[in-house]
């Protein structure tokens, strides 16, 4: 063979792997390399096994070689095959390069094949990762090139002119983000707009599925502020939950998610009447015999208790008990994240108390589950578990040796988010749990070194609970001191959002944890300095007896 189109027909007609091997002895250009990859990755073969190590280097310098005279369509099926057929050695840095100028320069670029090369690279990326300091300058290159096309070519889009409909945008938004967070960043709230106003455009071509995964991915990217009534008109409008084919219920629940995350209720984005069909669709999937994934189930548990009591689930009790059946059956497979918000959602909607199946049989169930999985949670997750439990009384003492252990083998974790160690201390002191004096010296510790960023309800909690917890701060004097000034500036800093009444718990928790009060604080009490037989100032502050929130 004596020319690159020669080893390209070569690899198009083989007809093995024995074939592409010989054909790929040609001489091999960009061209004839990404079809060698497209047959591995048609065959879900990798590179190597197919074609050797040798090709492995041919190709990878035939594609940097020929990386800038690639259209954007082409590097993006190089960077999907790639993936597929596991070819590592994939020149990824001038190919990024290459897209990035092209997605700048190439007339008449499409919205499909913009959307090809995000997908590819955000699936490649997703699976190796961006490590080396000159892919990372190409990805930023890409990504930045990639976030200014992506409006421009879906400007004129119509989802019915293109040959995957609606799938095309949905993947725009989604691969988008993917690519932005992978450099550290979130896609300009501008550029998210202007895509979700295309999808509002043609929400008629979209399915209540493809609806779905426009708003999550909203909802995900942090921007809730761009869907405005209109936009979500166009979109809820879209959706007719009286036809004669019933939602999926993995839709209605991913639906509901979405409206719950982005307050919708109350924020009038979304009408009673919509929301009301969807509760509706809800209960006859779960009292229809068909299979329905338990996750689902708990998802939709979870955003009806996000949604409020205004939503008309929140406090069906047919409702209640309905999930909790269906429930029942698949909680052995369910993973952390779907326990935790079942047990979230249990405690916010709180179930009728006469309710003896929920209280005993299912609450106790989720317990067990719960326990079995224990040292699989992460603290985001373990601490709103045990803080729900908690509340519900349904915390075992077997359940609350097991959270301790997580605790405190990982308190500093737990503190890294103050809201997860307070969390966790309220459900121990909630309990009245004897935690140890090491693990509770460590969190004590710990949520002192984090006080500086918890909020005004987190300080209050935290101490509170240790002070019920009967914890006194170590007396040494520079221990003491450290404490009594990161809590007195932790405090000081958002002493104006708290009640007379917060303060007194405050200043008692304070002084029963034997860390002195700052006189600012005592004011706010009203609390005057009183000298004792000694001649030492002493502060009288009453037990305010109020339990912690």
């Amino acid at each position: 063979m004596s020319g690159h189109g020669d080893a390209r027909e070569a690899i198009a007609r083989a007809r093995s792997a024995a074939e592409l091997r010989t054909a790929a002895e040609g001489k091999v250009d960009g061209r004839a390399a990404a079809l060698a990859l497209e047959r591995c990755a048609k065959a879900k073969s990798s590179v190597r096994s197919v074609m050797g190590e040798g090709f492995v280097e041919v190709a990878s310098e035939a594609l940097r070689r020929d990386a800038r005279r690639m259209s954007v369509h082409a590097v993006g099926g190089v960077f999907h095959d790639a993936d597929v057929a596991r070819f590592d050695a994939l020149p990824s840095g001038e190919l990024l390069r290459a897209a990035a100028e092209r997605l700048e320069s190439e007339r008449g670029l499409v919205a499909a094949d913009a959307v090809r090369v995000i997908w590819g690279v955000a699936n490649f990326y997703k699976r190796r990762g961006v490590d080396s300091g000159e892919v990372e300058d190409a990805m930023r290159a890409f990504v930045r090139a990639a976030t200014e096309a992506t409006p421009r070519v879906f400007d004129s889009w119509d989802a019915k002119r293109d040959p995957r409909r609606a799938s095309t945008l949905c993947r725009a938004l989604k691969h988008l983000i993917e690519i932005n967070r992978m450099v550290g960043q979130t896609p300009p709230a501008a550029t998210i707009e202007s895509l979700v106003r295309v999808g509002a455009r043609n929400a008629g071509s979209m399915s209540p599925a493809q609806v779905s995964f426009i708003l999550h991915d909203v909802v995900s990217a942090g921007a809730m502020e761009v869907l405005s009534e209109s936009l979500m008109e166009a979109f809820t409008s879209s959706i007719d939950v009286d036809s004669d084919a019933p939602l999926e219920f993995s839709t209605v629940s991913a639906l509901l998610w979405c409206y719950g995350k982005m307050d919708a209720s109350r924020r009038g984005l979304v009408s009673q009447t919509h929301l009301e069909n969807l509760h509706y669709a809800t209960m006859a999937e779960l009292e229809r015999d068909g299979d329905l994934l338990p996750r689902d189930i708990a998802l939709n548990l979870y955003a009806t208790a996000r949604l409020g009591e205004a939503h008309i689930g929140f406090k069906d009790a047919a409702y209640h008990n309905a999930a909790a059946r269906r429930l029942l059956e698949g909680l052995d497979g369910l993973n952390k994240q779907a326990l935790c918000m079942i047990c979230w959602s249990l405690n916010v909607m709180r179930p009728n108390e006469d309710d003896a199946f929920i209280w005993s049989t299912f609450l106790q169930a989720v317990v067990e589950a719960v326990k079995r999985s224990v040292h699989d949670f992460s603290p985001h997750e373990l601490a709103p578990t045990m803080h729900a439990l908690t509340s519900l009384h349904a915390a075992s003492a077997k359940l609350l040796e097991l959270a301790r252990d997580q605790f405190s083998a990982d308190v500093y974790e737990y503190a890294a988010n103050p809201q997860n160690i307070v969390l966790m201390l309220w459900s121990f002191a909630a309990a009245e749990y004897d935690v140890g004096d090491v693990a509770l010296k460590n969190a004590a510790r710990a949520f002192v070194d984090a006080s500086e960023s918890a909020s005004a309800q987190e300080l209050k909690t935290a101490l509170q609970s240790l002070a019920r917890l009967h914890y006194v701060f170590d007396q040494d004097t520079v221990a003491l001191e450290h404490a009594r000034m990161a809590l007195e500036k932790a405090i000081d800093r958002v002493l104006d959002e708290y009640s007379q009444g917060e303060c007194e718990i405050l200043a008692w928790s304070l002084l029963a944890t034997q860390v002195p009060a700052s006189e600012r604080l005592l004011e706010r009490v009203g609390v005057a300095p009183v000298a004792n037989d000694a001649g030492d100032v002493e502060y009288i502050v009453n037990d305010p007896n109020v339990d912690a929130h």
